[in-house]
């Protein structure tokens, strides 16, 4: 459903006497769509995970694993954050430049233009919330419970930045 501040908008370059203002229209929405897009992902993009591997035993003030055995070494806490990645926002002005460089130099008609445009707001969309997706499912499934602070992690590059910091125990 379309409100009145839309098809006025709408009305207003269908009506305009200028050669294109369609095109523009098009093109006005790819940047307002690229804007957004790039501000929700900014803004949503957060998330954090965190805990310790292992504790103190409160009996004999003992350090204790994972695995809640004894042990000499004291154990690691860890605190993950998660936040936007600068590749997925570049993605998204590399999205409009080459819609806009396609269609100076290959669009035959204005059809041809609007086509290219329609494409390219639909791809800033499909990249953002695909990276939003994929990012929060891969940072949520990461195996801490395996990783205990020791070896390596995968994250979920190019599609969003993680923050990761350990700390022994004692420090909390």
């Amino acid at each position: 459903m379309r409100t009145t501040q839309q098809s006025r908008i709408d009305t207003a370059a269908d009506v305009s006497p200028l050669p294109g203002a369609r095109t523009i229209r098009d093109i006005r929405h790819l940047v307002l769509a690229a804007a957004a897009s790039a501000g929700l992902y900014s803004l949503l993009m957060v998330a954090s995970r965190g805990g310790c591997f292992g504790g103190i035993d409160t009996a004999s003030g003992d350090f204790i694993d994972y695995n809640g055995q004894l042990t000499e070494t004291e154990p690691l806490c860890y605190s993950l954050q998660l936040g936007p990645s600068p590749f997925v926002l570049l993605a998204l002005g590399i999205i409009v430049v080459s819609a806009l460089t396609r269609v100076l130099r290959t669009a035959k008609s204005e059809a041809e233009a609007r086509r290219t445009l329609a494409r390219a707001t639909l791809a800033i969309v499909l990249v953002t919330l695909g990276s939003m997706v994929i990012a929060v499912a891969w940072f949520m499934l990461l195996p801490l419970e395996e990783w205990q602070g020791t070896g390596t992690l995968i994250f979920p590059f190019p599609f969003a930045d993680v923050d990761i910091e350990t700390w022994p125990l004692s420090e909390n």
